[in-house]
C-alpha cells in the first residue's frame, strides 16, 4: 500500500515518457543544427554579382562629377537707347574683333533732338556775343564819365590852389570869401564823385562777369546735353567691346529695342573654365586650391578648384575649376565634360572596389566570400574613399573577396550561395 502511494507522488516531468520526449527534442535540435550548417543558404545568380578583392596599396581619394565648360570672359551688350533694329552685322557664332559693328539701330527722334540742341547753342552763343558787346559799350560810357569827372576835379583843384595863393598874399582882397569857399566845396564834391564813379565801375565789372558767366553756364549745359545726345546717336551702332565669339544674338531686323534690353553676348573662347556638379555626399572634403583634372573629350586639362558653391542644388554642389593652361583644342563653351578632384592620397592602406552602399567613415554589411560558391554577411567599417575605391578600417583583411554590387533586395540573409 505504501509503494502505491509513493508512485503517485512522483512528478510528471520525471516520468519515463517525459524523459523520452526530452531525448527526442534534443535529437531534433541536433538534426536541425546539422541541417542548417550544411544548408546551401539564399541562392543568388552568379551572373548578377560583381566582386572586389581587398588589397593593400595606395588609395587616391578623388571625387568625380559631370559639368560644362564656361567662358571666363563674357559680356552682354545691352541697349543704351531705344530704337528699331536696322541691320544685324554679326549673328551667333560670328567671330568679332574689338570695335566691330554688331547691330545698327535707328531712332530719328535722337537725330532731331541733337539738331535742336545745336540750334539752341548757336543762338545762345550769338546772344552771349551781343550781351558782351552791349556790356562793353556800357563800360566804356562809364569810364568816359569817370574821366570827365577826374578832369573837372583836377581843374577845380588848380583853381583852388590859385585862390588859396591869392588869399594868403597881399592881393587877398581881389577874391571874395564866398567864391573861395564855393571853390573849396566844388573840389570836395568832385573828389567824392570820382570815388563813387570808381565804385560804380568796379560794381559794373562784377555785374558784367556775372551775366557773362550765367550765359556761359547755359551754353555749357546745352553743350553737355548735345554731347549726351551725340553719345546716344553713337550708341545706335552697337560695337563689340572685346574680341571673341558672338554667343547669343536674339534680335531680328525691324524689332523694337528698349533701353536695357539684351542684344548680344560675346565670349572669349580661348579663356574657359569647368563648372562641375559634385554629389553632395562627396563634397564634404572639398577645399579651394585642390588639384583637378577635367576630361573635355578633346583631351585632359589640369587645373585647380577656385570656387565652391555654398549651397546644394538638386543634390549636387557646383565647383569651378580654372585650368593651369589653355583648354585643349576643340573646347568650347557649354561643352559637356567630366572632372575629378584629388582630395588626398593615402599610402599603404586596405582598399577595395567601392560597394554600392558603402559610405566613407560609416559602417555597413557586405558579403565576404567563404569559397567559390558561398558568402557570409559581415559588418565592415569604411574609411576615406573615392568614386571607385574605398578604404577599409575594420572587418576585412588583405586577400578577402567581397560582393560589391547592390545586395539590398536579398533580405539580409546571413549566408548566400552563388548559382550558375
Amino acid at each position: 500500500m505504501d509503494k502505491i502511494k509513493e508512485k503517485k507522488k512522483r512528478a510528471w516531468w520525471r516520468s519515463r515518457a517525459a524523459l523520452a520526449g526530452y531525448a527526442a527534442l534534443g535529437v531534433a535540435i541536433l538534426a536541425y543544427a546539422t541541417l542548417s550548417l550544411s544548408s546551401p543558404g539564399y541562392g543568388v545568380s552568379r551572373a548578377t554579382v560583381v566582386m572586389g578583392d581587398v588589397a593593400k596599396g595606395r588609395l587616391e581619394v578623388r571625387v568625380h562629377g559631370n559639368g560644362v565648360l564656361k567662358p571666363l570672359s563674357e559680356q552682354w551688350l545691352v541697349a543704351r537707347v531705344s530704337g528699331h533694329v536696322e541691320h544685324i552685322e554679326a549673328r551667333a557664332g560670328s567671330a568679332v574683333s574689338e570695335g566691330d559693328l554688331i547691330v545698327r539701330l535707328s531712332n530719328p527722334l535722337l537725330l532731331q533732338a541733337a539738331d535742336q540742341l545745336r540750334n539752341e547753342i548757336a543762338a545762345q552763343v550769338a546772344e552771349r556775343r551781343a550781351l558782351s558787346e552791349r556790356l562793353r559799350s556800357d563800360m566804356l560810357d562809364r569810364e568816359v564819365a569817370q574821366l570827365r569827372t577826374v578832369r573837372d576835379l583836377e581843374g577845380a583843384r588848380f583853381q583852388l590852389e590859385r585862390e588859396t595863393a591869392l588869399v594868403n598874399s597881399d592881393l587877398g582882397r581881389l577874391i571874395s570869401e564866398i567864391d573861395y569857399n564855393r571853390t573849396k566845396l566844388n573840389v570836395s564834391q568832385l573828389d567824392k564823385t570820382v570815388k563813387l564813379e570808381r565804385d560804380r565801375i568796379a560794381s559794373f565789372r562784377s555785374q558784367v562777369s556775372a551775366e557773362l558767366a550765367a550765359q556761359d553756364a547755359e551754353i555749357d549745359r546745352l553743350r553737355r546735353q548735345l554731347q549726351r545726345a551725340e553719345e546716344d546717336i553713337a550708341s545706335l551702332e552697337v560695337r563689340a567691346p572685346i574680341a571673341g565669339i558672338v554667343q547669343e544674338s536674339p534680335l531680328q531686323p525691324g524689332q523694337q529695342v528698349e533701353i536695357g534690353q539684351s542684344m548680344a553676348r560675346i565670349i572669349d573662347p580661348a579663356a574657359l573654365y569647368a563648372e562641375l556638379q559634385i554629389p553632395e555626399l562627396q563634397a564634404r572634403d572639398l577645399a579651394l586650391g585642390l588639384a583637378a583634372r577635367v576630361d573635355t573629350r578633346n583631351g585632359i586639362a589640369a587645373g585647380k578648384v577656385v570656387r565652391i558653391d555654398p549651397a546644394v542644388t538638386n543634390g549636387t554642389v557646383k565647383v569651378d575649376v580654372h585650368f593651369d593652361a589653355p583648354a585643349p583644342k576643340g573646347s568650347r563653351p557649354d561643352l559637356s565634360v567630366e572632372g575629378g578632384i584629388d582630395i588626398q592620397s593615402i599610402d599603404s592602406t586596405l582598399l577595395v572596389r567601392r560597394p554600392v552602399m558603402a559610405r566613407p567613415g560609416q559602417s555597413a554589411y557586405v558579403y565576404r566570400m567563404l569559397d567559390d560558391d558561398r558568402a557570409e554577411r559581415v559588418k565592415v567599417r569604411f574609411g576615406p574613399g573615392s568614386s571607385t575605391q574605398i578604404g577599409i578600417q575594420q572587418g576585412l583583411k588583405a586577400g578577402d573577396r567581397i560582393i560589391t554590387s547592390d545586395t539590398s533586395t536579398w533580405g539580409d540573409p546571413e549566408l548566400i550561395t552563388l548559382k550558375d
